[in-house]
């Protein structure tokens, strides 16, 4: 567990790379002021020296003075970031270090020697469908059942994706929530070994510079994992921070950065696992640079006071009182470990046995540990309560101390500071049999940048309406048609083609999109009507849409949670009706519907509040 404190983006950290794409990309070769150039130069320096207000002061003077749209769209990203790493070094943790090894970018994750050997597939593979400078292969055991991985979108951003094992395939790959999705890249995801935490790290969520490391949790109630939380310094820095983990035997965290290598280089620094970390609250400006270069020395974890003074009876009393609850609180994580193996053992066996009296057993001992693992869960967490008073205690008497400072823990120390790195293999071939993703056809009529075929020209039920916009003698192509979508093809006989766009449930829908229709250069397009796929006439279609409209019942439709409804749009839906709400999914896509209205005012009424309230994606409709 960390204090989390967090934010991030990426940003240059090696001065003489970005020279040459500041003068070309960010102010130009074209007449810009060469002590502008010099003075962006110089504040990127002091932002990777962890001196953020120097460096905010002077982004924020080229910010003044610059009229050019990308200029000021990167400057307020880079001050931002410098914001964020003020909030991240204002307290400061020491870990401590217990190796660290230089290697090549390109595999550096082969050196985790904890995670399996032979797991690491190269991308491109069935998963990843395109090359990363860096996230060049996935972490794919062959005894895992769910894998966790990074892969670019339609816009180029590399998203985290997860696919589970469905008896003889893998299920085509879908895209972790909106929280832990950003317009930038999502890469290295790993999951802890009890499978409650996902780490990975992102260029521009919520950081101070570079690729930031992150962490979600995964929330029962929603069966979905919660919002990401940054480590915090020195975990992540100005420069790109990979990998983050810790070790099954509960030993050691291990992470990545290139925060100290040369180019295509990256340092694997190998920490004394810290459950319940002390940070030291305004540390002074040499403590940051010094904590952030991460050296490997033994812990210093006799008690002192900031300004060097001795202890007070006080102090000791505290530090007495810190161990015993200290121990008590491992002596609870050792207990639920011991439980949990159990359990797993005895899941194993379960699936494995036929025999009714041995599976009755079992039943009855897996229950019985649930609850003791429940009631340890309890007890342990109280304990962090009380443990975290006393850090605070010791933060309010500037007091640094290490929570592993006792007899139990220092016999371990010389062995910790043995680690040895082993490097492993890649994956050799295997097969994966992906299935590939359901398609989803958006039938709503729009205008891009290339006209669509709708994905089924059967019209449904019930009175529709179309625009007829061009009748050709020949079948037409795609690019004659202004890009309009969704397109439906009507063929008369061997020499006749007819084309028609959209499906409106009203005449005045039709109406509505009719002129922007003729003025792509469509000029005799005309609305047209269906019922049930049978052509009728427009002055029967309307009679027969009064008549629907005046028995007609409505419904309200809101599409754009995946989760749950929000606290506020429920305080409005259940402020203004009395309808139930149904959450229906269709083609992956979640939509909440409340119904049903008698009339059409009624609806809108609600329709209009839910989008004022923020629910922007609500429409009612007609219940057909």
């Amino acid at each position: 567990m960390f204090f989390i404190f967090g934010i991030n983006m990426r940003i240059l950290h090696s001065i003489v790379a970005f020279t040459a794409l500041f003068f070309t990309s960010f102010f130009g070769l074209n007449g810009q002021n060469l002590s502008d150039n010099e003075a962006f130069l110089k504040a990127n320096a002091l932002h990777n020296e962890y001196r953020f207000n120097d460096a905010k002061a002077i982004y924020d003077s080229i910010l003044k003075v610059t009229t050019d749209s990308i200029q000021i769209q990167q400057l307020n990203k880079m001050i931002i970031q410098c914001e964020n790493g003020i909030g991240l070094v204002e307290y400061l943790y020491r870990p401590n270090v217990i190796a660290k090894k230089n290697v090549a970018l390109s595999d550096f994750y082969l050196y985790y020697s904890d995670l399996k050997d032979s797991s690491w597939v190269k991308n491109p593979n069935p998963f990843v469908n395109g090359e990363h400078p860096i996230y060049s292969a996935i972490y794919a055991p062959a005894s895992h059942s769910e894998y966790y991985f990074a892969q670019p979108d339609k816009s180029g951003s590399w998203n985290i994706n997860h696919s589970t094992f469905n008896d003889t395939t893998w299920n085509a790959p879908a895209m972790l929530n909106e929280e832990n999705t950003s317009i930038g890249d999502e890469i290295f995801p790993l999951v802890s070994n009890d499978g409650s935490k996902l780490y990975f790290s992102s260029n521009a969520l919520f950081g101070m510079g570079g690729y930031d490391i992150y962490m979600c949790e995964w929330d029962e109630s929603t069966n979905d994992w919660g919002a990401p939380t940054n480590l915090g310094f020195p975990f992540s820095s100005p420069a790109d921070d990979f990998l983050f983990m810790n070790t099954s035997d509960g030993n050691y965290s291990i992470f990545s950065s290139n925060r100290d290598c040369a180019k295509d280089s990256i340092t694997i620094y190998v920490l004394q696992f810290d459950n319940l970390p002390i940070r030291e609250a305004n540390p002074s400006y040499e403590d940051i640079v010094e904590c952030a270069k991460l050296d490997v020395k033994k812990s210093d974890n006799e008690p002192k006071s900031a300004d060097n003074q001795d202890n007070t009876d006080e102090g000791d009393e505290l530090y007495t009182k810190y161990l015993n609850v200290m121990a008590q609180y491992r002596e609870l994580q050792s207990e639920i470990k011991k439980v949990e193996t159990e359990q797993s053992e005895n899941r194993e066996q379960y699936i494995a046995t036929e025999d009714a009296n041995i599976l009755k057993e079992l039943e009855t001992k897996l229950l019985d540990n649930d609850l003791k693992i429940f009631s340890l869960q309890q007890s342990l967490g109280e304990l962090s309560n009380t443990i975290q008073s006393i850090e605070m205690d010791f933060i309010a008497q500037g007091m640094i101390f290490d929570a592993d400072d006792f007899d139990e823990e220092e016999e371990n120390v010389e062995q910790q500071q043995d680690f040895q790195f082993v490097k492993h293999s890649f994956s050799e071939n295997r097969s994966f049999v992906v299935n590939e993703p359901e398609v989803i056809f958006d039938y709503s009529f729009k205008i891009g940048e290339e006209a669509q075929f709708a994905l089924d020209n059967t019209l449904p039920e019930g009175l529709i309406y179309q625009i007829k916009f061009v009748t050709l003698t020949s079948k037409g192509s795609l690019e004659r048609f202004k890009g309009l979508s969704p397109v439906y093809e009507n063929r008369i006989n061997s020499r006749k083609y007819i084309y028609n766009v959209g499906l409106f449930y009203s005449y005045h829908e039709a109406l509505d999109q009719l002129n922007v229709v003729r003025r792509l250069g469509f000029s005799s397009a005309a609305i047209v009507a269906y019922n049930s796929g049978e052509s009728i006439s427009i002055q029967n279609a309307r009679k027969l849409e009064k008549m629907i409209k005046e028995n007609a019942k409505y419904r309200v439709v809101i599409s754009q949670y995946d989760d749950k409804l929000p606290a506020e749009i429920l305080s409005v839906i259940q402020s203004m009706s009395d309808k139930d709400i149904a959450k229906v999914v269709e083609q992956g896509k979640t939509y909440y519907i409340i119904a049903p209205f008698n009339s059409e005012s009624d609806a809108k009424e609600l329709t209009d509040a839910l989008v004022n309230a923020g629910a922007d994606e609500t429409i009612y409709q007609i219940i057909k």
